[in-house]
């Protein structure tokens, strides 16, 4: 019995420590998004739980039959040894799972960065553009006889239509080495490919913009110095350049100071926990 107990309590401690390592990700329900900034929440995975439930099962039934018939301490080690393994195998497929999910998004908003890129720098003059200018309404109802080619203008912000979806321009940050195309509106199924306009727009100087915590989006944008530069190409090629004013983590419900506030731009994702929200204040240099 002392064997079994020491087992079961050192296969637990694994267990403890992958879980705790190899959580991962999920992502709020719509729900919660008006109250809430959009993120992801650190959670265990589906197959960490059924990895879980293998193991605390394996123990109880160790204990049953340890109590009812003499069982040989080896067979109840194997039986143990064997539940562990699983729990570690499902911790081992969820973090292959996010770290799919992180390389996907990567490699679908360079390559829109890249189409965006292009048409910039290849679309009309500015006349041109000005014939496209619409209401929000007329735009809706005919956006199919729109060029992708050519930039949308709006009550909202400006933007280029890419596969069926608005882009507002590119996000650069050189300290990051990163450049990200910016969806023009936010959806949780929009923030797994790139980051997205969570509210105000450029000619305002109220833009706030979202992204989740991959490696390739916002997830070391809490490393950013004060001073350093963050540039935004619009779709008719000019550049707006900021600088990092202040750094900060909030609590996700703080919506209105995140969109009501005296910066620029400002720039939101998860801390590693999904607890709390990063935010980047940026200010236009004078």
């Amino acid at each position: 019995m002392k064997r079994l107990a020491l087992n079961a309590f050192v296969l637990l401690t694994v267990l403890i420590i992958s879980a705790a390592n190899l959580s991962t990700p999920i992502f709020q329900t719509p729900v919660e998004s008006l109250t809430i900034l959009p993120g992801r929440i650190m959670s265990l995975h589906a197959p960490v739980l059924i990895g879980i439930g293998v193991f605390i099962t394996a123990i109880v039934i160790c204990l049953i039959i340890k109590l009812i018939i003499k069982l040989k301490s080896k067979l109840v080690g194997i039986v143990l040894v064997a539940a562990g393994a699983i729990t570690m195998l499902a911790s081992g497929v969820a973090m292959v799972h996010t770290r799919a999910e992180d390389n996907s998004a990567a490699v679908f908003s360079e390559r829109i960065t890249q189409t965006l890129i292009e048409q910039i720098e290849l679309s009309p003059i500015r006349e041109d553009r000005a014939q496209l200018t619409r209401s929000s309404t007329e735009i809706s109802k005919s956006n199919e006889d729109i060029p992708e080619d050519l930039p949308v203008v709006t009550d909202e912000p400006k933007y280029l239509i890419i596969d069926g979806v608005n882009y507002i321009g590119v996000l650069s940050i050189p300290a990051l080495g990163i450049e990200l195309p910016v969806n023009r509106t936010w959806s949780y199924s929009a923030l797994r490919l790139t980051p997205c306009r969570y509210s105000g727009s450029i000619d305002s100087n109220s833009l706030v913009i979202a992204a989740h915590s991959y490696e390739a989006h916002f997830g070391y944008i809490d490393t950013l110095s004060v001073g350093e530069a963050i540039i935004l190409t619009d779709v008719e090629g000019d550049e707006h350049i900021y600088q990092v004013a202040k750094v900060e983590v909030v609590e996700p419900t703080r919506v209105d100071d995140v969109i009501y506030s005296d910066y620029d731009l400002t720039l939101f994702t998860c801390t590693e926990s999904g607890k709390e929200r990063i935010l980047v204040r940026c200010i236009q240099p004078e």
